[in-house]
């Protein structure tokens, strides 16, 4: 999600200079940090609850515009960056079963079990 984020505080870091947060981390233009993101305060709505409850990042845009270009950049590259981390290093396991509602359509439902963050692979020189 990216948008506003309401009464965004924490303390220690100017609003300005938070980028994003999800359930577990909070990135800046410094990087992201798990044990800064206890300290992250906002006003909840509907719209943030079901972001961090499927493992969604929040990305805020309301200091955008204040920052200077090279700020900017920063931030575009921490959205990007996060993003292609969600999506390329994220292992999902699923519990699925196959149900027939109706009796002739068969459907699949299913429901996350576990989201492993995966690190990166050392590649070996020779």
């Amino acid at each position: 999600m990216i948008g506003i984020v309401k009464e965004l505080f924490m303390e220690g870091i100017s609003k300005e200079k938070i980028v994003g947060f999800n359930s577990r981390l909070i990135a800046t233009l410094d990087g992201k940090d798990a044990k800064k993101r206890q300290k992250l305060q906002f006003q909840n709505d509907i719209g943030i609850d079901f972001v961090l409850d499927n493992g969604g990042w929040v990305f805020t845009t309301q200091n955008f515009d204040q920052l200077k270009p090279n700020e900017q950049k920063k931030t575009f590259n921490q959205v990007v960056n996060t993003l292609a981390d969600t999506l390329f290093r994220t292992e999902i396991v699923n519990e699925c079963e196959c149900e027939a509602p109706h009796g002739l359509h068969a459907q699949h439902r299913c429901v996350i079990k576990s989201s492993t963050f995966l690190p990166n692979k050392k590649i070996k020189s020779k």
